[in-house]
């Protein structure tokens, strides 16, 4: 993940953030990165502010509750998420090079 930290100019956090993002639409919320990420909340607010500011990610109050903010990833996001997934597909493929499926 590195090398898409450096092309897109993101921290290792902000790349881990819209990964999660992407992958637990669920869990759309601050509250929810420093629950399951064990993040510290200052490093989550501080990430999520500079995401925002560059257009990544979207702040957007709950229709159910009005109290709850979820976080939305932008159509800007997406370069970057489809690097992301690129470079999993092929971690997972070299991970699992010589094991068979039987295994």
């Amino acid at each position: 993940m590195r090398t898409i930290c450096n092309k897109y100019e993101l921290t290792q956090m902000e790349c881990d953030i819209l990964m999660f993002l992407h992958g637990n639409p669920e869990c759309n919320t601050a509250a929810s990165l420093v629950r399951i990420c064990k993040y510290t909340k200052s490093h989550v607010s501080t990430s999520l502010k500079r995401l925002e500011q560059r257009g990544l990610v979207e702040r957007q109050q709950s229709a159910t509750n009005k109290k709850h903010i979820e976080l939305h990833l932008t159509a800007d996001a997406q370069p970057i998420l489809a690097d992301g997934i690129a470079i999993q597909k092929e971690f997972a493929k070299h991970a699992l090079a010589g094991i068979s499926q039987e295994e």
